[in-house]
């Protein structure tokens, strides 16, 4: 009779292997893998340096306005480091200085740059009223009223803009402009009512509604 042991398969030279699906996965696909995997750590190697990079710059730009203390500095801080956030920081400080010189044209220039240069700039709005003033300071009033009611508009969201239509309502009243001025004021007290712009022009504003509303009214 046979036993349990003559059931058994013939034993066979040939070695037995056990199929991995890993295995055969790596097998069929490990150029790609091991090509993505270089990929991958050539785009991170690129950022990481990326963002050194920029960091360095970045210490750089304020160290070097840090360390600025003439205009002669702010112009270096601005030619080295155009495009970083200290540069319209310089830009300010730089065409105040030339304001003080009585170089209303120098300061423009620099003003401007920086505004088309660095548009993002929280400063940017700040910079064209800048320009204003020293169009102002420099006889072009209604070249500066231009500029600021541009400002307003244009940079209706930032914290120039109530600035601004004040500082307009004010050059219109100095040059005798009354009704322009009220409707400065008027939009302002519309479009800012929270504004320390708003609060302080105040006075004036229901001081010239005084002179000026009894023939003129405001549109309904």
């Amino acid at each position: 009779m046979a036993t349990h042991q003559d059931l058994r398969p013939a034993a066979s030279d040939e070695p037995e292997y056990e199929i991995d699906s890993f295995e055969l996965l790596w097998e069929q696909h490990k150029s790609k893998i091991i090509g993505g995997s270089i990929a991958l750590v050539v785009i991170l190697v690129v950022v990481f340096g990326w963002i050194f990079a920029v960091n360095a710059r970045k210490s750089a730009a304020e160290a070097a306005f840090a360390a600025a203390k003439s205009p002669a500095d702010y112009r270096a801080v601005i030619d080295q480091y155009g495009s970083s956030p200290v540069a319209g920081d310089a830009a300010l400080l730089l065409a105040g200085s030339l304001r003080g010189e009585k170089k209303f044209d120098d300061a423009n220039q620099v003003l401007n740059q920086f505004a088309t240069k660095q548009p993002g700039h929280p400063f940017a709005p700040l910079a064209k009223v800048a320009v204003a003033e020293n169009l102002a300071l420099a006889g072009k009033t209604d070249e500066a009223v231009k500029a600021l009611e541009a400002v307003s508009q244009s940079d209706a969201k930032s914290f120039a803009a109530p600035y601004a239509l004040w500082l307009s309502a004010e050059l219109n009243t100095s040059q005798g402009k009354r009704e322009q001025a009220l409707h400065d004021y008027r939009e302002l007290q519309r479009s800012f009512p929270e504004s320390v712009a708003t609060q302080v022009a105040a006075p004036s504003a229901h001081a010239l509604e005084a002179v000026v509303a009894p023939t003129t009214k405001p549109a309904q």
